[in-house]
């Protein structure tokens, strides 16, 4: 009996740990019901990635087009702080569009979703003629190394703004879900 019982604790054990081996970072939200109703309602286009989600706008006026990726690990390395790394990022991209004269930066703030639970950054910027409103959140979640999950919207003149939704999917991969 304590054979048979060793057994099939082995069995469960290993059954858990392929299933675990082949989930990617990004299947909390490519398996979610949140990718299927945008797929079945055909709005949205979504093809998922091991470490990126791309969403392509079917019915938006306008091209409109959405990634999400996390970057991982993202420490500070010698800045005082994630936030301050991004910071210092995100100028020194600035500069490069304006050096290069491919477009321009417009601005960079503070942001919060779920109550404050989930912090980082909203930029917007023009670059290739196409506006583009950059989303990130700062995340550690136990042992994970620190992630910095991005959001990207890109719009060629489109009315349609698809922030909410983007913001909703990054929280996906979150324990603030």
């Amino acid at each position: 009996m304590k054979l048979l019982s060793g057994i099939a604790l082995t069995m469960l054990l290993l059954s858990t740990s392929f299933a675990q081996a082949n989930e990617t970072r990004m299947s909390w939200l490519a398996d979610s019901y949140l990718i299927d109703n945008l797929e079945k309602g055909g709005t949205w286009e979504v093809e998922a990635f091991d470490t990126k989600i791309e969403y392509l706008c079917l019915k938006c006026d306008g091209k409109v087009a959405a990634t999400i990726e996390v970057i991982a690990p993202y420490e500070a390395l010698q800045h005082v702080s994630k936030q301050a790394r991004y910071l210092s990022e995100r100028k020194s991209y600035c500069a490069n569009l304006a050096i290069k004269n491919e477009g321009r930066c417009i601005s960079t703030s503070e942001i919060g979703f779920r109550g404050g639970a989930l912090s980082g950054f909203e930029s917007r910027h023009i670059a290739d003629g196409e506006g583009k409103i950059e989303v990130v959140f700062f995340y550690t979640e136990g042992q994970r190394d620190p992630e910095l999950i991005k959001g990207t919207i890109t719009d060629s003149g489109a009315i349609s703004d698809p922030r909410e939704l983007l913001l909703w999917h990054m929280a996906k991969l979150t324990l603030w879900w």
